[in-house]
């Protein structure tokens, strides 16, 4: 049984990864092929230009992500309840898949390598967080229905209930905290990361 989970998660790892590069070459091509250079170069000026001298209102801001992120979290959770939680994962790979390439090219030929290198810093370091924080989330409630099953195999021994209690708890609070600290993250630490960034090379 373990080899069996073992040998799905390794699939779905594969699967991730597989879709992720499609659709980021998807991306890539959509830019090339639908780009509207003007407007591109003055909408990205602009931005860059905000970025680089706006004051940012971190109040704001994080009022804003909150809901952003609360919003993705609740959307998932009412999703996955059917436990197709997997399916859910691998569409949302290929979405920011497709968004990364689309984004990366279009930075990159408006403004060179540095393109590339401001949309990193701009998904840095947050992003890292936010995608384990979504990947377990979904994972669980995928297998929500084992977990039950699991439980309910191990009788009345109330010492090892309230330990998979306990264990169930922190795996489902483990992702939403994980989020909650790329929130922080992407609010506080990284306007400053882009601001130097931009300062230093842009």
């Amino acid at each position: 049984m373990r080899k069996r989970n073992l040998e799905s998660l390794f699939t779905l790892k594969f699967l991730i990864i597989v879709i992720f590069l499609g659709t980021f070459i998807i991306g890539m091509l959509l830019a090339l092929a639908g780009i509207n250079r003007n407007e591109s170069v003055d909408w990205s000026d602009t931005l860059l230009i905000y970025l680089k001298y706006g004051e940012i209102y971190y109040g704001d801001m994080l009022f804003y992500v909150l809901k952003k992120r609360i919003a993705v979290i609740v959307f998932l959770v009412i999703l996955c309840m059917s436990g197709k939680g997997k399916y859910f994962l691998l569409g949302g790979v290929g979405v920011y898949g497709a968004f990364a390439g689309f984004f990366i090219t279009e930075f990159i030929i408006i403004k060179g390598i540095l393109g590339s290198l401001f949309f990193a810093v701009c998904i840095f370091p947050h992003y890292l967080f936010y995608a384990y924080g979504y990947y377990k989330a979904l994972l669980y409630l995928d297998h929500k229905n084992i977990t039950r099953e699991n439980i309910n195999q191990l009788g009345q021994n109330a010492k090892a209930l309230s330990y998979v209690k306990h264990a169930k708890t922190a795996k489902i609070l483990a992702p939403f905290a994980v989020v909650i600290i790329g929130i922080m993250l992407e609010c506080y630490v990284n306007p400053f990361l882009v601001k130097i960034f931009l300062k230093i090379f842009m």
